[in-house]
């Protein structure tokens, strides 16, 4: 519920998907703000805590049997292949303006909007590199240093966007404490399991 809550331009949350694709984002504060990184904070001490909690004294895993089995195998199945099954409903929404970008001959014109692509300046205003690998360039008033920005243009040609609004975003605090957050949730999980298997 977050992420509805923060300022992306070009993102936000299915909350009712897949009977709706439109994007939920109420843009209330940028993911840079001091009450995002506060709850950055808490939920990675409260993360930390329980790891070390479940090193001390391990999670009682469910039993192994055919029926849990089955069932996590289903669901694990179900995790990797619904998303493709479901793909062409965000398409049609031109989600993350995907479409847009596909669609190069019809881009002259059309808005665009990016979160948290990668940009490093140039002579001649400046690159910015999308999800897709493509590389685009910026014109406008662009910062003078390689960063991570969220920006809303226009394209004035297939390979230039004229930017209207830029928000210089931090480029390492979001994205280090979801992996500090990840290995830590993998290292309880190894743990448990090892000791389920092999206690002391």
């Amino acid at each position: 519920m977050l992420d509805a809550l923060e300022i992306k331009t070009a993102a936000g949350v299915h909350l009712i998907a897949p009977f709706s694709w439109e994007l939920v984002r109420l843009g209330l504060i940028w993911p840079e703000h001091v009450v995002v990184t506060l709850l950055t904070i808490v939920g990675l001490s409260y993360t930390i805590f329980f790891v070390l909690k479940g090193i001390r004294s391990p999670i009682r895993l469910s039993t192994f049997s055919i029926r849990n089995i089955l069932l996590s195998s289903i669901l694990l199945v179900a995790y990797f292949i619904l998303p493709i099954i479901l793909l062409d409903g965000p398409a049609k929404s031109d989600n993350h303006y995907v479409n847009t970008l596909r669609e190069k001959d019809k881009r002259v014109g059309r808005e665009i909007h990016f979160d948290r692509a990668l940009y490093a300046p140039n002579q001649s205003g400046g690159k910015l590199f999308t999800f897709a690998g493509e590389e685009l360039d910026l014109t406008g008033q662009l910062p003078l240093k390689c960063g991570v920005i969220s920006i809303r243009g226009i394209f004035v040609d297939q390979k230039t966007i004229q930017v209207l609004d830029l928000h210089e975003n931090c480029g390492w605090f979001r994205d280090m404490a979801s992996y500090i957050a990840m290995f830590l949730f993998f290292v309880l999980c190894v743990k448990s399991i090892f000791r389920r298997f092999c206690p002391s």
